[in-house]
């Protein structure tokens, strides 16, 4: 009976031991996950910081986009205080392809001018020297024409120098451009009169 009694107590002693060990490894247990919990927390906290960064780095894009859009729909001054304007897409278009002032203007000549503003007109209402006897044509818009010629030479860093002794590449370059223009009057009058 001593034996069982020894035997009892020692069955008690164990549960007791087994409960605390078992009380031990539920508490690491608990602590391990509630580390986890934590470290899931933070992690959970710093992609929603990163996803809410991205969403207005998107947001911020997309307005930027639209403003774009919106500015290239817009009408753009060529000069400033000259009243001419073109959409900013026609401006950029006419940019694209031009590698050169003389360029940049016919393609901003052929933007700001109709077919029938140009028929029958010249490029500075003068009579041409090799028909003298002829009566000079009119001007083609004289503010619209200077604005081109204006914006191309501005277009490519060239401004008149007030005072350069010789002939500079502002000069040069405005020659080039009034003759390039000049050309692309006779060709549309010369296509016109084939019709």
């Amino acid at each position: 009976l001593q034996n069982s009694a020894d035997s009892s107590r020692n069955v008690k002693g164990d549960v007791s031991h087994h409960h605390s060990a078992a009380d031990a490894s539920s508490e690491a247990k608990l602590k391990v996950l509630e580390a986890k919990l934590e470290k899931l927390r933070k992690s959970k906290k710093k992609y929603q910081e990163k996803f809410h960064n991205e969403r207005e780095a998107k947001e911020s894009m997309e307005k930027k986009l639209t403003k774009s859009l919106s500015s290239s729909k817009k009408k753009v001054e060529l000069v400033a205080g000259s009243g001419v304007f073109l959409k900013g897409s026609k401006i950029a278009a006419a940019k694209l392809g031009s590698k050169t002032p003389p360029i940049l203007a016919r393609n901003l000549f052929r933007y700001l001018f109709r077919p029938e503003e140009l028929n029958g007109r010249s490029l500075m209402g003068r009579t041409c020297n090799a028909n003298k006897q002829l009566e000079a044509l009119p001007t083609v818009d004289p503010v619209k024409r200077d604005a081109v010629i204006d914006f191309a030479l501005a277009s490519f860093n060239l401004h008149l120098t007030a005072g350069s002794k010789g002939i500079n590449e502002y000069q040069i370059q405005k020659s080039r451009i009034l003759t390039s223009l000049t050309k692309l009057l006779r060709e549309g009058s010369k296509k016109a009169s084939d019709y």
